[in-house]
């Protein structure tokens, strides 16, 4: 798992093998990029602690342990460079981006993760993007995905061990399709300029981000034909992202109706919310009114007439009056 380009994984133990060969990355992350802005000839990693996903602030030193325990472990290999722990630590709590930590702290490669504990049991997830390192993860235990393989095509090897791992969950965590995109349905809820801003950056067709999206697009499909446990989840920050993303799971072959469990009911079982996911006696009432039906076209979740939340309805109109006003405001004051 050493030598990857900068990703996260969640977890409560990592097999530590020798370092793949030295890449160079940019400031995004990109592995082998050209005219990259740093690059190192002897692979460097630095592991900053991770994070406490737990409710008990008190599992606090375990997540530090297990980083302490991994740090360790890495200074034992010899063809690998290991950022100091005090230098590593010092990103402790803070909330920057895995490309910049590694900018700072000058390293080809950073391991960046989150421990949650579940009662006596620690769930294994990991956000990788070589097809090599996910075997290896499986290899070693893995219990989920938290973004699909994106340097090549997923293979039977890759399936043979998926399967495997029993009740092992995949989070496609779909990129950018690299397609012209009409945003226009987004007008009630962010204002004119941005708006105009977002239809900017989404009204050309971009060849190489549809190659990258292709890869990761088979393989959710050959995930899905296999029968794996897939829930839509993202580690991005845009709040219509989920529209978007049912739209690509449609795109790579899932059916409206798959994508739509795979929206609702599969993530609240693997977070184990239990009175979440599907509407049922005892559950949480929480669900939205569509004015037309999303099995005959998936962007119709788009299409929403009212929001519940517990029983209760939302008051949308209220909710678009005060970020108009707010936008108003913002504009007058420019």
């Amino acid at each position: 798992m050493i030598g990857v380009p900068p990703s996260y994984i969640a977890c409560d133990h990592v097999t530590v093998a020798r370092a793949l060969p030295g890449v160079a990355v940019t400031r995004t992350g990109a592995p082998g990029a050209i005219g990259s802005t740093m690059a190192w000839m002897r692979p460097i990693v630095a592991l900053p602690p991770f994070a406490n996903q737990s409710a008990d602030p008190e599992n606090e030193y375990l997540t530090d342990g297990i980083a302490d325990e991994i740090i360790s472990a890495l200074t034992k290999i010899q063809s690998l460079r290991v950022a100091s722990r005090t230098s590593a630590f010092a990103f402790k709590g803070k909330n920057e981006d895995i490309s910049e930590i590694g900018h700072k702290l000058k390293v080809s490669t950073v391991l960046e993760g989150s421990v949650r504990r579940h009662a006596n049991k620690l769930r294994v997830t990991a956000h990788i993007y070589t097809l090599d390192d996910a075997k290896g993860l499986l290899r070693a235990g893995l219990d989920g995905f938290a973004h699909t393989v994106r340097d090549k095509d997923i293979d039977d090897e890759f399936v043979g061990l998926a399967k495997k791992q029993k009740g092992l969950f995949y989070v496609p965590n779909l990129p950018d399709s690299g397609v012209k995109t009409d945003l226009s349905w987004l007008s009630g809820s962010v204002s004119a300029q941005e708006l105009q801003k977002l239809q900017a950056g989404a009204s050309t067709d971009r060849p190489d981000v549809q190659k990258l999206f292709g890869i990761q697009a088979r393989n959710l499909a050959r995930m899905n034909k296999e029968g794996f446990f897939i829930a839509m989840g993202t580690d991005g920050g845009v709040p219509w992202a989920h529209h978007l993303e049912m739209a690509d799971m449609v795109t790579a072959g899932m059916t409206p109706a798959q994508v739509i469990t795979a929206s609702t009911r599969n993530p609240a079982q693997l977070l184990r919310l239990d009175d979440l996911g599907t509407i049922a006696p005892g559950k949480s009432a929480d669900f939205i009114v569509l004015d037309a039906n999303p099995l005959d076209n998936i962007v119709n979740t788009r299409r929403i007439n009212k929001v519940y939340l517990r029983g209760a309805e939302v008051d949308r109109a209220g909710m678009r009056a005060r970020w108009q006003a707010k936008w108003n405001r913002a504009s007058e004051t420019r």
